[in-house]
């Protein structure tokens, strides 16, 4: 885990509360080269047993370009990463030549990112080792997203996942399972459903489901405390998930993407 910057640039999502309690703060190129130093002396030898890198914190993705790219390039100069492809012969060799090595950068990035990025932008990042890119997309209804506080639009979120997918980069989209609890069940599962099925998405993408976790004194709790609304049990729950998935129909005939469990829980931020 490499920090470019520290919390997160957006910070208003009514759910989230996993930034509040520090000021965003953007490394500079310098300090992330002397971050990545003090990381390396951390695992030492164990860096052999890591696979890959993930730029942090939140939405790192949505720093400029211009500060971007020497932020890879500070990656790349102290790390191995694998190129994106290679001849069926030299996968061995190149291995043997890099004993310790990493499969590729992964990060987040926030669904408005189309009014700052571009798909050449992602092409250039990819050429960079950028591999797969995070995406807490929440749902496909546009007023649902409202009410957490989202500053996206579907057609946004549609619009970045073509950008990244025409720069060879894999996605992973991350679903709120529950949001917006009894009210916005139904819209919730048929908007959220439709998008997924208009994303050119395929094997190497992955889909999870994240039930709402909701964190003390939340902004959420307040609004839908103020909206009568009534969260999902877990049976219910477990019922969206299942109409979620009976809902895609993925494109073209490729390879599906992969469905997972994502526990906010599990993780340490």
């Amino acid at each position: 885990y490499l920090q470019a910057a520290e919390g997160c640039s957006f910070n208003a999502c009514s759910f989230c509360g996993f930034y509040r309690d520090r000021r965003f703060h953007v490394k500079s190129l310098a300090e992330f080269r002397e971050h990545i130093l003090r990381v390396r002396a951390f695992f030492g030898g164990g860096l052999s047993y890591r696979r890959s890198i993930f730029l942090g914190d939140a939405n790192a993705l949505m720093l400029p370009q211009t500060h971007l790219v020497p932020l890879f390039d500070a990656i790349n100069a102290e790390f191995a990463i694998a190129p994106r492809a290679l001849p069926p012969a030299d996968p061995q060799a190149w291995d043997a030549a890099h004993p310790i090595h990493f499969g590729g950068i992964y990060s987040f990035i926030d669904a408005y990112a189309t009014r700052r990025k571009t798909a050449r932008d992602f092409l250039q990042l990819a050429g960079r080792g950028l591999r797969r890119v995070y995406l807490g997309l929440e749902s496909g209804a546009p007023e649902l997203l409202r009410f957490l506080g989202k500053p996206n639009t579907p057609a946004d979120a549609q619009r970045l996942v073509e950008q990244l997918k025409l720069a060879g980069v894999a996605v992973g989209i991350i679903l709120l399972v529950g949001a917006g609890g009894e009210q916005f069940q139904d819209t919730h599962v048929r908007d959220t459903t439709r998008l997924i099925n208009a994303l050119p998405l395929d094997g190497n993408d992955l889909i999870y489901f994240s039930e709402l976790v909701d964190y003390p004194g939340s902004t959420y709790s307040a609004h839908a405390a103020r909206a009568g609304i009534r969260p999902l049990s877990l049976g219910e729950l477990e019922q969206q998930m299942t109409a979620l998935r009976a809902g895609f129909e993925f494109q073209n005939g490729a390879p599906a993407p992969k469905i997972s469990y994502y526990d906010i829980r599990e993780f340490v931020y």
